[in-house]
């Protein structure tokens, strides 16, 4: 279950993985108002042409612009937009040492449980706008 929170809360999902995208298109369709883009580059684009975004959910691993690279640079393109990274990295320390000091709201280790997905979704919503939403089926 998702929460549906009011308003222009869009979320924007960035991942250079197309059968990844494809699958969080079919689960949350329904559920949520958002965008997927296949690289930093294109979220970008996305940003400037439809833009602002509550939640920028973002892979770590993409080539050319990361996905921390990305999130640094929204939270200056868009400094309220919660920001949630996606990371494949099993070594807590070197991933911690490479976040410290970002403004990333919550991290997901992929692969990912569309559950715990969910969950950091509704959370990063609940931040962004400070109010409770109405429930979805």
């Amino acid at each position: 279950m998702v929460l549906w929170m009011p308003g222009a809360r869009k979320i924007l999902f960035v991942d250079d993985d197309p059968n990844f995208l494809a699958s969080l298109r079919r689960t949350f369709r329904q559920q949520l108002l958002f965008d997927t883009a296949g690289s930093a580059q294109e979220a970008l684009e996305f940003l400037h042409d439809h833009g602002p975004y509550a939640v920028i959910v973002a892979d770590i691993g993409m080539p050319g612009m990361n996905g921390l690279q990305l999130l640094a640079t929204v939270g200056v393109l868009s400094p309220k937009t919660v920001q949630v990274l996606l990371t494949g990295s099993t070594d807590l320390e070197t991933f911690v040492a490479a976040v410290e000091g970002q403004n990333i709201f919550r991290y997901i280790a992929k692969p990912c449980d569309i559950d715990a997905l969910r969950a950091v979704i509704v959370e990063s919503l609940r931040q962004y706008g400070g109010e409770e939403g109405e429930e979805l089926p």
